[in-house]
């Protein structure tokens, strides 16, 4: 499979194969057939969370309503978790990646600047797919 060129800030992206060369046209019809989501398995509780600042569950909680959190382990990449969403809603749907027409990955701490999407929609092999930014 080939590879594109490598990016100017050397990103992951240049690691991707490039999209097949023919691409089907998709019908333009809108819809959510499925949905997924994921969450890491490691629970941090606000004395954790807070253990090197010096604040309790109580103070965390006083001003968040928050009791535990996930945590991703160091070596888990948001794309990673997003991964495991998108297998999950291709499977509550019913259907393959090569019949979807979006990929929309919405987080606010994306593997690099440029976003997740793009990793979640090339380990997922979605290449026809938004082929712009979201």
């Amino acid at each position: 499979m080939e590879h594109r060129p490598e990016c100017c800030c050397g990103c992951a992206l240049a690691q991707m194969p490039s999209p097949p060369e023919e691409s089907v046209p998709l019908p333009p019809t809108v819809g959510i057939l499925g949905t997924g989501a994921f969450v890491p398995p490691r629970v941090v509780t606000n004395n954790q969370a807070g253990a090197s600042a010096g604040i309790d569950d109580a103070w965390i909680f006083a001003r968040t309503a928050i009791r535990t959190r996930r945590w991703a382990d160091p070596e888990q990449a948001t794309s990673d978790l997003a991964v495991q969403a998108a297998e999950q809603a291709l499977a509550n749907a019913a259907i393959n990646a090569g019949q979807l027409g979006a990929v929309i990955v919405s987080t606010s701490t994306p593997d690099q600047l440029r976003g997740s999407r793009l990793v979640v929609q090339s380990l997922c092999g979605l290449w026809l797919v938004g082929r712009g930014p979201l």
